[in-house]
């Protein structure tokens, strides 16, 4: 049996969705570690102003994938994704019913959550 075009669509859209997160996190990282190792070893050679452009790209890339929790939304994307493609297989099988699988759907979309922040990386949090 079909599963409903939504559930379809939604779960189309967490793969979607978990590739483009990837494909942030993947040039950010290269960035970060490339521009770290760069001014670790060439700094005297870049001189100032380059060193100093080049630890920004670090510093952002690093702060950007920290800030927004990227591997963590990423995690949960693809924990959605699984746990719900193996729900709308059991229910194209006739192994569910389509209320266990709108259980399971809103299980996966409380696994999806969004994207959350960590304001204490840029701004620490007040001790007391």
């Amino acid at each position: 049996m079909k599963a409903p075009d939504r559930f379809i669509k939604s779960h189309d859209d967490w793969k979607l969705n978990a590739i483009r997160v990837q494909w942030i996190i993947i040039p950010l990282g290269l960035c970060a570690v490339t521009s770290s190792v760069l001014v670790a070893a060439f700094t005297a050679e870049m001189g100032i102003f380059w060193t100093k452009v080049v630890s920004t790209a670090s510093a952002l890339s690093v702060g950007y994938i920290a800030y927004f929790q990227l591997p963590k939304k990423l995690n949960d994307l693809w924990r959605g994704w699984r746990h719900f493609n193996g729900y709308l297989a059991l229910y194209e099988a006739d192994k569910i019913d389509l209320e266990r699988l709108t259980a399971e759907y809103a299980k996966a979309e409380e696994m999806l959550g969004v994207i959350e922040i960590k304001p204490d990386i840029v701004v620490p949090p007040k001790t007391k």
